[in-house]
């Protein structure tokens, strides 16, 4: 499971942001710890998703995402169907699964 291209997106780097920065990790690692905290507690199975790195990809350092090339090309993204249904997901179960839905965007 990826959680690179929204924060990639956003800040504008390339691919070889989570290689070079331990900051781009970090979010990168908390929106995946809070997807799958919202995957458990919707009774989501997240076994099959394949796990991704960027470190065993082939693509170069300067790629960008699809959505940071939306962003550039000035076409809608994916952003809020994404990241907006995650939101969403995270604050209807905050009170129920002690679940922190702390939006970065």
């Amino acid at each position: 499971m990826c959680c690179n291209n929204l924060p990639q997106a956003i800040l504008g780097a390339g691919v070889g942001c989570y290689r070079d920065s331990v900051h781009m990790k970090a979010i990168s690692d908390k929106l995946k710890e809070e997807l799958e905290a919202i995957a458990l507690a919707k009774g989501i199975d997240m076994s099959k998703v394949e796990n991704t790195s960027t470190q065993r990809s082939a693509v170069p350092p300067s790629a960008r995402y699809s959505t940071l090339q939306d962003l550039d090309a000035g076409r809608q993204t994916e952003i809020e169907m994404f990241s907006g249904a995650l939101i969403r997901m995270g604050k209807e179960l905050e009170s129920r699964h002690r679940i922190t839905s702390i939006p970065i965007i």
